[in-house]
């Protein structure tokens, strides 16, 4: 059988599904802890295809992302008609990665301006 020729555009993309989709442990993990976390009730959806589950290219309401401290649960709600990105993560990776990162110094920085 021939070996499929894919584009760098298109592997980037089928690694990200594989790494954030619903086959990988930690992305079911995070996304299991959001939907335990967020009130279905302040969801915000960006289109009615979205509240009905049905397929369509809309961003989603509730997923998994990743940045350099690693892969984060999300979702956008609607309080008061103003919209919020919440995100959870593993508290411990994420306190691996920004002490390797040293974010401790920026978060103090933060603090005394707070």
């Amino acid at each position: 059988m021939p070996k499929l020729n894919i584009a760098p555009w298109d592997r980037e993309e089928i690694e990200a599904h594989e790494e954030l989709g619903p086959n990988n442990p930690e992305a079911r993990e995070l996304v299991n802890a959001i939907n335990k976390t967020i009130n279905e009730d302040v969801l915000y959806y960006y289109c009615d295809c979205c509240r009905d589950n049905l397929d369509c290219d809309e961003t989603n309401s509730v997923g998994v992302g990743k940045d350099l401290f690693g892969k984060y649960g999300f979702a956008t709600i609607d309080i008061n008609g103003k919209k919020y990105f919440v995100q959870i993560r593993d508290s411990e990776k994420f306190a691996k990665v920004s002490k390797q990162k040293n974010l401790t110094a920026l978060r103090s920085q933060e603090d005394s301006l707070n």
